[in-house]
């Protein structure tokens, strides 16, 4: 915690260091936004996502072959956009005390996903990809240390040996030898405070550093990969491969992709529930009917164009793709005591989601900075009061989103919404 006494700047440093000192460094910046661009130009930042994988849909699903292709068929009717299907459970499923859970044998289970490789390759004749799952943990024949995790104990890769990387690899390359172009590279936040691991390193400090190198050892393949192919075949962005964390530490945006906001409780709950998936969205679903998920997806699709524009903001500066009021309206004090309330997508759109049971409208602040107006996307009222509050009416199908009157962002955004026959 840092404090400016009218002099100097005094440092404070919490109770909670397991040593006797501590590293640092001070990052300057005019504004919230600079903040982030010196601070992401120190750690790393993470690369351009290829084209496919802000598309259309992820589509996360279980239940095998025959459930995919018939939930594809059933999209396809509702012309759903869709990117990639994920399949977590390719590796098949076990009976545990708390239900069914992942084999954690990185392999294909052919019974459950029969003719896997032609699933793979049919879809990816109608451009859609396929993700998978994966993780550090195994399930070791000889002597290890076990760790409890969920229903079942695993053993976890050491990491900093100097053998690790390259196996891991060689499963990742059976993957995307069968046509997968993106999993989940799950955990790496559990490493045993106790544990005693090759490079004889603090297991304290080496726990912090775990999801760094599970990162790294994900990224340099894809890294890897990539330097293998050739022709048309290296030059065509809709074969990179993307993966995404759910750990992390200081330097993991410079390996990572993607990142994973958790598991949230399917709840109201600020804890642990939806409130708290809107926070972790700042600091770092749809569900329904059928139809409501192909509209939405339909929504998804036509802020394509931003999307692409703010993924590559993001590599380049290191600013995310959503973000807190605060980052552009630094001098309104109102947005300082904000949290999952609303927030904003790049710089033109404001999103005031509903995140109460039963509630179909909230409350909107329009923040002092700009001398430009809001206009709600669905009824085209305009709000150009700065640093006013105004009460919207948000039943389901119907969020309180906004965009700035004027902005070529919002312009664009709404024309798609009607050329897709959602506005």
């Amino acid at each position: 915690m840092s404090m400016w006494d009218g002099g100097r700047w005094e440092f404070k440093i919490g109770d909670l260091i397991h040593g006797d000192s501590v590293e640092g460094r001070i990052f300057y910046g005019n504004s919230p936004c600079e903040l982030i661009e010196q601070f992401t130009e120190s750690i790393g930042r993470p690369p351009v996502l290829p084209d496919w994988i802000i598309s259309g849909a992820i589509v996360g699903m279980q239940g095998g072959t025959n459930s995919v292709r018939h939930v594809w068929e059933e999209l396809v009717a509702y012309d759903v956009p869709i990117s990639a299907f994920w399949l977590q459970d390719w590796v098949g499923e076990r009976k545990t005390v708390i239900g069914s859970q992942l084999w954690w044998n990185w392999e294909v289970d052919e019974t459950r996903y029969q003719g896997w490789k032609q699933l793979i390759q049919d879809l990816s004749a109608r451009h859609i990809k396929v993700m998978t799952y994966c993780n550090p943990c195994i399930a070791p024949n000889g002597e290890a240390y076990m760790v409890p995790n969920t229903a079942f104990d695993v053993g976890m890769s050491d990491l900093t040996h100097p053998h690790t990387a390259s196996w891991f690899k060689e499963i990742l390359q059976e993957m995307v030898d069968d046509g997968v172009r993106g999993w989940m590279a799950d955990f790496g936040e559990g490493l045993p405070v106790d544990a005693c691991i090759y490079s004889g390193e603090d297991p304290i400090s080496a726990h912090n550093r775990y999801p760094e190198l599970w990162a790294q050892i994900n990224r340099e393949f894809t890294e890897e990969w990539k330097s293998t192919l050739v022709g048309k075949e290296k030059e065509d962005p809709s074969e990179s491969l993307v993966f995404f964390m759910r750990a992390g530490f200081t330097n993991s945006p410079k390996w990572a992709t993607l990142f994973w906001e958790g598991d949230q409780m399917v709840s109201w709950q600020a804890n642990d529930g939806i409130k708290s998936a809107v926070v972790g969205l700042l600091s770092s679903g749809l569900c329904g009917t059928l139809s409501h998920f192909a509209r939405f997806a339909k929504v998804y699709k036509a802020w394509k164009f931003y999307r692409v524009q703010l993924v590559k903001e993001a590599s380049q500066k290191g600013l995310p793709v959503c973000r807190h009021l605060f980052l552009h309206y630094p001098n309104d004090d109102h947005v300082h005591s904000l949290t999952y309330e609303q927030f904003l997508v790049g710089e033109e759109i404001l999103v005031v989601p509903t995140l109460d049971k039963h509630r179909e409208n909230v409350k909107a602040y329009f923040p002092v900075g700009e001398s430009c107006a809001w206009k709600h996307i669905w009824t085209g009222d305009v709000y150009d009061l700065q640093g006013s509050e105004a009460l919207i009416e948000a039943p389901i199908g119907y969020p309180a989103n906004f965009v700035k009157i004027g902005s070529v962002v919002g312009e664009n955004f709404l024309r798609n919404l009607r050329e897709y026959d959602v506005l």
